[in-house]
């Protein structure tokens, strides 16, 4: 489940709280322990209390993204009516968070792409990150066709794959080039993927 850290509770909590805004704004490369530390308002004796490394702040704030980002889409596809409106709600809120500058990519790739060397370990936590957004995606296009949301013959997995592609490369050029014009693309690209709109509305008499 998604944790809020709260900047006045103890060690543990403000050290992630730092992580998630350092790591995610400076990436892994660009944030040093000493600037957890003082972010967080903690000690060096606090942080390798709970850590043994910048490495492994840095697996636990991989994972907790991982957890957030999977625990908002299934939030987003629990109040949707309809995969359309799930579609909608989702772009609507990149969208929002993109002119805000509160989205400032992906926060995996990101992170992946700010590590100097390479690093298996981050490499496999990342991995399986990925996989569980395919298999949260996937789950919820089955359940989809299973209500006639969706077309029978629609491959879930497949299309679960490609809507984390377009996800993540309008995540990528929007980085590039900071137009908002590939996130306000990215909803009609979605709806192709999913085959359109199923339903259709009776004509009137």
């Amino acid at each position: 489940m998604a944790q809020n850290f709260d900047k006045q509770s103890n060690p543990y909590d403000r050290l992630m709280t730092s992580a998630l805004d350092l790591f995610y704004q400076r990436g892994y490369s660009g944030t040093s322990t000493n600037q957890l530390i003082a972010d967080s308002g903690t000690h060096k004796a606090s942080f390798y209390r709970y850590f043994q490394s910048k490495e492994e702040i840095a697996l636990e704030y991989l994972k907790l993204q991982g957890e957030n980002f999977e625990n908002g889409l299934q939030r987003m596809m629990e109040r949707s009516a309809s995969w359309e409106e799930f579609i909608h709600t989702w772009n609507s809120l990149l969208l929002k968070q993109v002119k805000s500058g509160k989205f400032i990519g992906c926060p995996i790739a990101r992170f992946l792409n700010s590590v100097e060397e390479r690093n298996e370990e981050f490499e496999l936590v990342a991995e399986r990150i990925l996989h569980n957004w395919i298999q949260v995606f996937e789950s919820y296009f089955e359940s989809e066709k299973k209500k006639g949301h969706l077309d029978s013959a629609l491959n879930s997995l497949s299309a679960a794959k490609k809507i984390l592609k377009l996800f993540q490369g309008s995540s990528q050029l929007f980085r590039i080039t900071g137009k908002h014009e590939y996130f306000q693309e990215l909803k009609t690209e979605m709806v192709e993927v999913l085959g359109g709109k199923k339903s259709k509305v009776a004509p009137s008499s």
